[in-house]
């Protein structure tokens, strides 16, 4: 085999048959190691391998990554001072910038963004999202009325062109169904746009690019999409309506006032409090998320199929808990269950006033098909949990380190079918926001400073060798087990400390990362 030559490379065991080189800082080649001069046959197997696509002086964050592995990300303060839109395909490592203009174009999804006029307090004066750190809610310049507007492009393709308020936007999986998306009607000669409750819900044929509107008057709050229906909540807070875009047929669900509602094949999913009703928690402070509510929440989800609903993972016997933070796929739901009373919580006697850590919290799957509730794992800062096809993805911090200001947040993952738990990152800055399509991963690195970039991990084949020595030169540096109350869980994870990007780099070989395609459900 002939020998290969690298500059500045740190070497990696990889499950004893692997071997990754660190190069200048970057994630390098994989490749066989010859130990002395003797090798075994050449197998194929495939790795994981981890790459930063981002450094730059900007704040490049919110990556979401298509089925056809392109990342898209949104670059906060660039030339202008607005958000542009950047892409990067893995397969082929082309790189292109999406929207060059001088308006804030966010992301929905892969590919597609809404455009509209830089917040009024800059890209970082909006109120910001705690999972990503991102702005959440942009405030709208007052006194010109071109700012009121926000339109949708997917790709070069600009969907809507109708000086409206658009937001929301949920795609099909099936590109034939289009998307839907909330729409607010700007009033003639007003100096702003009007924060009065209520959205027209448009709808985008995906065959013949007719828009269409689902609604007859403007009191949706909410919007889902999956398969042939789409979903939303209204402002009487005690409804959740389902339509079906071919037929037309409409169902009212009588409930209180659901929130975080998602919509895939046959299932509704959607969180409701049960305590307090939600609608009056809504009567009395406006939209709330109910998992920062003090009264307990359950996670429900209705079966358009049979016209049933089940609450996930109920079970009476577990006292107060509050469910959270939920994601539907065709068969799974995964969730976050926390069992501690916020109003038990003792108030700091401290100035100025420091919040709480972060509450242990349980992340649990629910097999829509078996109806069996499964314990992934606990830990803390538990969030940003995202499912394509058999592989969960969260944030969750790594609390390790004896001071809580020392504390960051990593990337875990979860085979469904494996019931293999995996450590992606692990390191000491914040890794957050992931997003998973098939075997690619990709999410958000917050650095020391501040900046953040985007880093993510694919699965590479390489050769292998059948018998290989471990070099006594070669540090396994860490070995991790994870195993879910009833489900063993194995996984070898090595690392290597990453200086120009911060990093520290895991690897999973032991297992063969074939996948099976879950059950789909495109209702007629």
């Amino acid at each position: 085999m002939p020998s290969r030559t690298y500059r500045s490379c740190t070497p990696v065991v990889a499950a004893a048959f692997a071997f990754t080189l660190i190069c200048d800082g970057v994630l390098g080649a994989v490749v066989p190691i010859p130990i002395g001069g003797t090798t075994g046959p050449v197998h194929v197997q495939t790795v994981r391998q981890v790459r930063r696509l981002t450094k730059n002086k900007v704040r490049d964050a919110r990556p979401f990554i298509s089925i056809w592995g392109t990342i898209y990300w949104e670059r906060f303060g660039g030339d202008q001072g607005d958000t542009e839109v950047f892409s990067f395909n893995i397969d082929t490592g082309t790189r292109a910038r999406r929207t060059r203009n001088k308006l804030d174009d966010k992301l929905q999804s892969a590919g597609l963004w809404i455009s509209s006029t830089p917040s009024l307090l800059g890209p970082f004066g909006s109120i910001v999202d705690l999972t990503t750190q991102m702005p959440s809610v942009p405030a709208l310049r007052i006194r010109n009325r071109d700012n009121r507007r926000r339109e949708i492009f997917a790709g070069s393709l600009q969907i809507t062109d109708n000086k409206r308020f658009e937001t929301s936007v949920q795609v099909a999986e099936n590109s034939f169904h289009g998307m839907v998306w909330l729409s607010k009607k700007i009033p003639r000669g007003s100096t702003g746009f009007g924060l009065a409750p209520g959205f027209d819900v448009f709808r985008l044929n995906g065959r013949n690019k007719r828009i269409t509107r689902l609604t007859d008057t403007p009191n949706a709050t909410s919007v889902a999409f999956g398969g042939p229906w789409a979903a939303w909540t209204t402002t009487a807070q005690d409804e959740l309506i389902l339509h079906h875009i071919r037929t037309g047929e409409t169902r009212t669900l009588a409930t209180d006032a659901p929130v975080n509602i998602e919509l895939d094949g046959r299932y509704v999913k959607y969180v409701t409090s049960q305590a307090q009703s939600s609608s009056s928690l809504v009567r009395r402070f406006g939209v709330v998320d109910l998992s920062k509510s003090p009264f307990e929440s359950r996670v429900r989800v209705y079966d358009i199929v049979s016209d049933t609903t089940i609450t996930v993972g109920d079970d009476p016997s577990l006292g107060y808990h509050r469910d959270f933070e939920s994601v539907l796929s065709d068969q799974y739901v995964a969730y976050n269950r926390s069992f501690q009373n916020p109003f038990s919580i003792p108030i700091p006697q401290v100035h100025p006033f420091r919040p709480p850590p972060p509450e242990l919290t349980e992340l649990r799957l629910f097999d829509l098909d078996t109806q069996i509730d499964l314990l992934v794992t606990d830990g803390r800062g538990i969030a940003g949990l995202q499912i394509d096809d058999t592989t969960l993805v969260w944030q969750m911090l790594d609390t390790s380190a004896a001071l809580e200001e020392d504390w960051d947040l990593e990337i875990f993952t979860y085979d469904i079918l494996r019931g293999i738990l995996r450590q992606v990152t692990d390191n000491n800055v914040d890794d957050l926001a992931p997003q998973v399509s098939g075997e690619n991963i990709v999410w958000t690195t917050r650095l020391a400073n501040g900046e953040t970039e985007i880093f993510y991990e694919r699965s590479v084949t390489v050769p292998q060798m059948v018998t290989l020595p471990f070099p006594p030169d070669l540090v396994l540096i860490k070995s991790s087990a994870f195993a879910p109350a009833s489900q063993p869980a194995q996984v070898v994870v090595a690392v290597v400390p990453e200086p120009a990007s911060l990093m520290l780099m895991s690897l999973a070989g032991l297992f063969p990362l074939g996948r099976r395609r879950s059950r789909r459900r495109d209702l007629a």
